[in-house]
């Protein structure tokens, strides 16, 4: 359902873009665009037949006596411990969309994780998932699977403007494709590399990179950032449906915000 209801708003979409960069001009903390970015995504996904919420949106409402369906009549707490595990619907939940059928009632409908990426590089890797507990390595090391749940991925290079609304639905074998990979010794991280993907040059690269998150040689590989999947940005459209693609016109935005800050 949220694959319908982001194909349909898809222009709101494209405008919380516009949005998130114009903020972005105003702060050096990397993670406000992405954090405003999910907060606009609640509004542009909203319309007269379903309501979007972020987690803590979820919560704070329950908390002033909001009462939230979920299926199997499971509850938040349970729901918000789902979003830890993986392979289940819940894993990563950034936004949930309910229907609202009286006052003070919530129908769960979808959820889905976001993942953004706001800067000046396109050629660096964006974490798809973070895999706390290594089940995706262990999948790929004994040849079995786990589902990675629905992710959408926004991604805008800050310079030139470019933008990417890639949408991800499946499981590590089916990201994957059977493709071949090296192992890392000094980590243990799976290598995806060019196995079919055309680059200007001949030269290897990094495609995506799987990585456990325990480490014996380099514990700082261990953190959030680092463990889980990550995929090349600018091959991103290999593994996902490119819902939608664009530019944002940079001058024109930088030139408004300038003229915001002149005002103060």
């Amino acid at each position: 359902m949220f694959y319908t209801q982001i194909q349909k708003h898809i222009k709101d979409v494209e405008a919380t873009i516009d949005t998130a960069f114009a903020f972005r001009l105003k702060s050096d903390v990397n993670a406000v665009g992405g954090a405003l970015l999910e907060q606009e995504l609640t509004f542009a996904l909203t319309d007269d037949k379903y309501i979007c919420l972020t987690n803590r949106m979820v919560e704070t409402l329950e908390r002033a006596g909001q009462h939230f369906s979920f299926p199997e009549n499971m509850s938040l707490s349970e729901v918000m411990k789902k979003t830890k595990e993986m392979d289940n619907d819940f894993y990563a939940t950034d936004l949930f969309l309910f229907e609202r059928p009286s006052k003070n009632e919530w129908m769960y409908v979808d959820s889905i994780s976001v993942k953004t990426s706001l800067s000046d590089n396109n050629g660096v890797m964006v974490n798809l998932v973070n895999d706390a507990d290594g089940e995706v390595i262990e999948a790929l090391e004994n040849g079995g699977d786990v589902y990675l749940g629905q992710t959408l991925l926004i991604l805008l290079n800050m310079k030139k403007g470019d933008y990417q609304v890639i949408w991800v639905d499946g499981t590590i074998q089916e990201l994957v494709g059977g493709s071949e990979y090296e192992v890392r010794e000094r980590d243990g991280s799976f290598v995806f590399q060019n196995w079919t993907f055309p680059f200007a040059d001949d030269s290897d690269r990094n495609v995506m990179v799987v990585t456990n998150r325990s480490k014996s040689a380099n514990i700082k590989s261990a953190s959030s950032f680092n463990r889980g999947v990550k995929i090349r940005k600018d091959m991103i459209h290999n593994f996902g449906e490119t819902i939608s693609s664009g530019h944002v016109e940079v001058d024109d935005i930088r030139s408004e915000v300038v003229k915001d800050l002149l005002h103060l």
